[in-house]
């Protein structure tokens, strides 16, 4: 059985400023939340703190919503816009289906306009 040796102060201390004495525990939702937010990989048993404080919890919550509602803004984005970008792209690379791409372009943005 391996074990590690911990430093008590550090164990209790907030695990992302290390400045602040943590109060809430990293369960599994919030362990998803710091790795997707900070790219910080936190693991049950690697003897570092495993506690968040409220200064923290609080600025974690905030990031990880406004960065999730900025992804899915941005997806929803160039699901709406790129199939427009590689039809523009086909318009200035081949000259002879210009009649037919000016066709599916409009019904393109007949569709992104019906959807807003």
């Amino acid at each position: 059985m391996e074990l590690f040796e911990i430093d008590p102060e550090l164990f209790i201390s907030c695990r992302l400023c290390l400045d602040e004495k943590g109060i809430y525990q990293i369960i599994p939702s919030v362990k998803d939340q710091i790795k997707y937010c900070f790219d910080i990989d936190v693991e049950q048993f690697d003897g570092l703190p495993q506690l968040l404080c409220k200064k923290c919890k609080g600025v974690l919550s905030e990031f990880y919503e406004t960065k999730k509602r900025y992804k899915e803004k941005q997806d929803k984005l160039i699901e709406t816009k790129a199939p427009k970008r590689h039809l523009f792209c086909c318009l200035q690379t081949e000259a002879g289906c210009l009649q037919v791409a000016e066709q599916v372009a409009e019904k393109l943005v007949n569709q992104v306009f019906c959807r807003l």
